[in-house]
């Protein structure tokens, strides 16, 4: 009887049964943020790593509480001078801090995988580790990092993300109007919709496509970033970078630009402005923000690349993109497009090659510990469809920290069986 049993039904059952279990005992999450304020994940987010208002408010202001941070932490840290030396500058330094205790968090991925085009049924476990860790060094500065201790598939895993960032500059005059970003990071011209804030396992096509292998929305980037919240309701960034993913030994002089905008309106303000004061962090029901966000932006870029031929060539392409977010109540409608052209992108006589992805999702949280996801997505590479696929996914939470995730991915332009695949996750932080 037990060969009978389909694999991924004996998968969906094994998860319900733990589930189940787990969501009968008391426990809290411990990542590096959470220590440091004594409070749970779902403060910031609603789903690892899918941030609420506030915890979008949060990482713009640097990875600080935005009504006044230093009265909300729990783990002190360890000073780097005296007060009055402020009242010395610039004849003193000023005073900084590190924190009390290394700021480190693992980031766990156990994943079963059954993939229709090869019919392969495999437990992927681990399928990802990452160590995370960001802090602050005094008022202002902050840090974050993401290194890949493994990942599956992945020959040379490593640092993915590491920068400071310089909030609130000149802030007795401007406020939150200017940060400054210096290091290797995601772009922030995708904030509506970034990579590092889906449930889903799959990434959203707008920000993971290639026309070529130099470039996609979502590969982390190095240079510096000038970005600010100039009013509660409007966001900017700037950026400029190597291009190509490239951290070191950029293969040429030229750097990419980038630039956003972005509107909210209703909700929390987009500085943190009508979140949660006093002396704790309760957010009641914080999956809740009724607004509606909208961001435009643009990227352009210059990609050196090699041919079948081991001919260098250069190629100048431009992505401009509209993302929107609107949340009521238990509810988030997501929505994003990006159009495209590449002038030079394989070094062949067929040059110009323009290119639209677009998705639109829905998110639903029936329970504080349970959302449901549906997203349909396409692209199309010079007016042809390149992939239509649909992506229904189901998490759970057992606790603040540890989630359980069934996930599909559908392509219904192929009416073959084969090309549907099946993930089960569970990923847990600590």
């Amino acid at each position: 009887m037990l060969r009978a049993v389909k694999p991924t039904l004996l998968v969906v059952g094994a998860l319900t049964t733990i589930l189940l279990d787990g969501l009968a005992r008391e426990a809290a999450a411990i990542p590096a943020f959470a220590r440091k304020y004594r409070t749970s994940c779902t403060t910031c987010h609603v789903a690892i790593p899918k941030r609420n208002a506030f915890g979008e408010a949060f990482r713009r202001n640097g990875y600080q509480i935005p009504a006044g941070d230093e009265r909300y932490i729990k783990e002190e840290p360890v000073s780097l001078g005296a007060e009055a030396w402020k009242e010395m500058w610039p004849d003193a330094i000023w005073p900084g801090a590190i924190p009390g205790t290394f700021p480190l968090a693992a980031y766990v991925h156990q994943r079963f995988v059954f993939d229709g085009p090869t019919d392969d049924k495999e437990f992927d476990a681990p399928h990802e580790l990452e160590l995370l860790f960001g802090n602050t060094l005094g008022r202002n500065v902050g840090f974050f990092g993401e290194w890949v201790a493994y990942e599956k598939g992945v020959n040379a895993p490593g640092l993915k993300r590491f920068f400071i960032q310089f909030s609130n500059l000149f802030e007795k005059r401007l406020g939150k109007a200017v940060s400054l970003r210096v290091g290797r990071f995601e772009p922030g011209i995708a904030d509506g919709y970034k990579d590092a804030d889906r449930i889903t396992m799959e990434h959203p096509i707008t920000l993971d496509y290639r026309v070529t292998s130099a470039f996609r929305v979502r590969d982390a980037q190095s240079g510096v970033e000038l970005a600010g919240v100039p009013h509660r309701r409007f966001e900017y960034v700037l950026g400029l970078v190597n291009g190509q993913g490239v951290s070191v030994n950029d293969p040429d002089n030229d750097k990419d630009v980038y630039a956003r905008a972005g509107f909210k309106f209703g909700g929390m303000g987009l500085d943190g402005s009508g979140g949660p004061e006093g002396e704790e962090l309760v957010i009641a029901n914080n999956y809740v923000d009724n607004s509606v966000m909208l961001g435009f932006y643009g990227y352009w870029g210059v990609a050196t690349q090699t041919d079948s031929n081991r001919v260098a060539f250069r190629n100048e392409f431009r992505r401009f993109g509209v993302d929107a977010r609107v949340n009521f109540g238990r509810n988030y409608l997501l929505a994003g497009v990006v159009r495209g052209r590449d002038d030079n992108p394989s070094n062949t006589s067929a040059r110009d090659v323009d290119s639209t992805a677009w998705f639109v999702e829905m998110d639903r949280v029936f329970k504080p510990w349970i959302i449901g996801v549906v997203r349909y997505e396409r692209l199309e590479i010079d007016g042809k469809p390149d992939l239509t696929q649909v992506v229904p996914n189901l998490t759970l939470l057992a606790r603040a920290n540890i989630r359980f995730t069934l996930e599909a991915f559908l392509q219904p332009s192929l009416d073959e069986d084969k090309f549907r695949t099946f993930k089960a996750n569970v990923l847990f932080v600590f």
